[in-house]
This record gives structure tokens, sequence and C-alpha cells, in this order.
């Protein structure tokens, strides 16, 4: 029998708040993007996974250690669910492509997530694996590079774009003088 009292680690993910909401006990939770909870109890979670959608958020979206998971019934997770964003990082810069190709075939939604986010982070620099997440997700890294590069390159030119006096007060440029006559 599992001690339904006991605190639960819960890690968002994802790159979207997840919303734990359990209408019996009266609990709202908001986990933000990389946020861990550690208010929710095994029963709250356990209830949760009953609620529809809840297994699919818990399984796809957050993470739990691997023990919970196998407490609570969620099925049997592939490797790419406990994955960490260590783990997700040294894929991305030193993983082989077919480790790489793997993770994108059977990762939870929240993995793929961090590895688009990564990818344009980092940026990423193996065009095979640019090409793989292109053809997996849709997302295209290289198009999302250039667009935070030019986002980037404007905010450094919205600084200079303020038109400057080229003459001011003590500066070197002529005075004006006045002529009196007598």
């Amino acid at each position: 029998m599992e001690d339904k009292n006991r605190k639960v680690l819960v890690k968002n993910r994802s790159t979207a708040e997840v919303i734990i909401t359990i209408p019996n006990r009266n609990i709202r939770k908001t986990i933000y993007p990389g946020q861990t909870l550690d208010s929710l109890t095994f029963g709250d979670l356990e209830e949760f996974a009953g609620l529809p959608g809840g297994d699919t958020l818990l399984r796809e979206y957050l993470q739990l250690s691997e023990v919970e998971v196998k407490n609570l019934d969620l099925g049997n997770p592939e490797p790419e669910y406990n994955m960490s964003e260590k783990d997700i990082y040294e894929l991305i810069t030193k993983g082989s492509l077919d480790a790489f190709l793997d993770c994108l075939d059977f990762a939870p939604t929240g993995v793929i997530d961090i590895i688009k986010k990564l990818a344009v982070d980092l940026p990423i620099s193996d065009m095979n694996k640019m090409e793989a997440i292109k053809e997996k997700t849709g997302f295209d890294v290289a198009l999302a590079i250039q667009h935070k590069k030019e986002e980037q390159a404007e905010s450094a030119a919205g600084d200079s774009t303020a038109p400057k006096r080229r003459v001011t007060e003590g500066s070197d440029a002529p005075k004006r003088q006045r002529r009196v006559i007598k």
C-alpha cells in the first residue's frame, strides 16, 4: 500500500504552464516552465492521473521520478522520459545522430520542447540534427536561429537610431559673436 500523503516532486519540462486541477480536493496548482513543485502528494497525483487528460499531462509534459511513474501506473515510459536538461544538452552537442533520432521518435512532448529550445539557444551546429528536428516536428531551427539573430540586431540598432546632435555646447563649434556698433 502506497503512502498517499507522501510529497512528490513534479517538474514541468514543457515550454508552457501546466495547470493541475483536482476538483474533489479543491486543488489547483499552476506549474510554470522549468518549475518543480513539491506541494502535491502521491494521493493527489493518483487522483489527477484518473481525471480526463491527467495521465497525458503526467506522461507528456511533467516529469516524475521513475519510481513514481511506476507507482502511478502510467505505463512503462521510454528511457527519454527520464532525461534531464543536462542529458538533452549532451545529446544535442555530443550525442550520435542515431541516439538523437531515437529521442525524437520516442521522447515525450516536454523533451521535444526542450530540444527545440536548446537547438535555438545554443545554437545547434549539426545540420543533420537540424534537419531531423524539422522532419520530425516541422520546426525549422535554422529559420528560428536567423530570426533570433535579427531580433538581437534590431534591439542593438534600436538604441542607436535616435537622432544625436553633431554639435554640442562647449565643443569646437564656431560661436556666434555680437557686434556692437558705437
